[in-house]
């Protein structure tokens, strides 16, 4: 069950293969139950066919794996391009090796250490601490895409440093608070701005014959449901080391 239960599958969206910005989809979790439970109802159109694995491992594929491989879509990401990804937690070290898949160098950016360190693990070629003001200003304008991962608006002035002209700036995380644009800024260098949301029935196939083929890398922690308030609590402060998983 992924994070999709189902879409109108009438409007414009759904017909033209991009269901995922159906308006009146329903999530599993929010919209329809599906969170935090061992059982599920899920409409058979929507559910995923999964490879041969442990279900720790994928588990997270359903909606951080998909997220990830729906943001780089977005971007058009070319082999031989530059990609930067922000914020390197569960859903940007997915986006890291997807992107290295792709033929594209990566700029990995970050505020925890850690997360850098799994980052050139993971193929990353460049790791930037996001706070140091120099580390970035070292790479402006070096990067053809930049996909945000991390829910806060501080990465934006980053991925504004970081952007070539004509470059592509992709929105993944759900950041409520406005941010600053300059449509004069924009005039001049053409960059494209725009969002993208989890991902279609289409692009989950490819991620689950891409797990098949070559399995993704994930830093999983199992978790009983009683730990499920304190694993919350370390993704809302960023302190997770990667994705949770309970076993019921």
């Amino acid at each position: 069950a992924a994070w999709i239960h189902d879409t109108c599958g009438a409007c414009a969206e759904c017909r033209s293969g991009h269901e995922s910005f159906c308006q009146h989809h329903r999530a599993h979790g929010l919209n329809v139950p599906g969170t935090f439970a061992e059982y599920v109802v899920a409409d058979a159109r929507f559910a995923a066919r999964v490879p041969d694995g442990d279900a720790p491992a994928l588990a997270p594929l359903m909606c951080a794996g998909l997220t990830a491989l729906g943001a780089i879509d977005r971007a058009g990401l070319r082999a031989g391009e530059c990609c930067a990804v922000f914020g390197c937690g569960g859903l940007g070290q997915y986006a890291v090796q997807l992107a290295r898949r792709r033929g594209a160098a990566v700029i990995a950016v970050d505020r925890d250490p850690a997360k850098l360190r799994q980052s050139r693990s993971n193929g990353a070629e460049r790791t930037v601490d996001a706070g140091d003001a120099a580390a970035v200003a070292e790479l402006a304008a070096s990067a053809d895409v930049c996909i945000n991962f991390a829910p806060t608006p501080a990465t934006w002035a980053p991925m504004l440093a970081l952007i070539r002209p004509r470059g592509r700036m992709i929105a993944a995380a759900m950041v409520s608070d406005p941010v600053p644009l300059n449509q004069e800024w924009l005039t001049a260098s053409g960059v494209t701005i725009t969002g993208t949301s989890v991902g279609t029935r289409a692009q989950m196939a490819a991620l689950m014959d891409e797990q098949t083929r070559h399995p993704l890398a994930a830093d999983v922690t199992e978790i009983g449901l009683t730990e499920v308030t304190d694993a919350l609590g370390a993704l809302r402060r960023g302190t997770a080391p990667g994705r949770f998983c309970i076993r019921f």
